[in-house]
């Protein structure tokens, strides 16, 4: 008879790990249902499955933990646009990926919700918000480098500067996936990918074509 093999039991890091996602994850929904203010360490707990000794095993307070999400959020996603762009063969291959990595975004209801409720919290919270700006400072600079990887690639000059063209992408990134994340008549992340492409390509078709330098005797 074949025994079923017996799974590896996890290392004490691996655990941990296991435990912090699931808490993220509960505390991801919590936040976005009830808002900071009234989210539950208890019922973030209740929903990872753990105890509170669980939770402050790894965070102090609710806060900590809306800060370890806040750092997940966009910063890999920013870090695959700067590596999607460097290795495209060409402008069509760069706006396929792009349009394909916010497909998925959008369909993560949740993230559109959470950024919201981050902006509230920094209104309201002073220590909060000295946090979150640092962190829109560098995700910021973060997009507009992406741009400008992108007109390169382009082999056109921005038709504004870049640090003003990452804030409107930014917004226009997060208005969408509000908009086809929480209306029930527009819950189509294909339909939100598709404008974000004619947002780029708009931005792009905008900018002044680069001259190229031409050698010979």
């Amino acid at each position: 008879m074949t025994q079923n093999p017996i799974a590896p039991r996890l290392t004490r890091d691996e655990s941990r790990g296991v435990t912090i996602e699931r808490l993220k994850t509960a505390a991801l929904g919590e936040f976005v249902r009830v808002g900071f203010a009234g989210a539950s360490v208890d019922r973030i707990c209740e929903t990872a499955g753990y105890s509170r000794g669980a939770f402050y095993a790894n965070y102090k307070t609710k806060q900590d933990l809306l800060l370890d999400l806040l750092n997940d959020y966009n910063t890999d996603e920013i870090a695959n646009w700067h590596s999607t762009i460097g290795r495209a063969r060409d402008m069509d291959s760069i706006y396929a990926d792009m349009a394909a990595r916010f497909e998925r975004y959008v369909s993560k209801a949740d993230w559109g919700v959470f950024a919201v409720e981050m902006m509230l919290q920094a209104r309201r919270n002073a220590d909060f918000a000295v946090t979150y700006q640092a962190y829109q400072e560098k995700i910021m600079d973060d997009v507009a480098r992406a741009l400008s990887l992108m007109f390169d690639k382009a082999g056109r000059r921005p038709p504004a500067p870049v640090a003003g063209l990452a804030t409107a992408l930014r917004s226009y990134a997060t208005g969408l996936s509000l908009e086809y994340s929480l209306h029930s008549a527009h819950r189509d992340p294909k339909a939100a990918s598709t404008l974000l492409t004619l947002f780029l390509r708009g931005l792009v078709a905008q900018g002044t074509a680069v001259a190229t330098s031409r050698t010979g005797s």
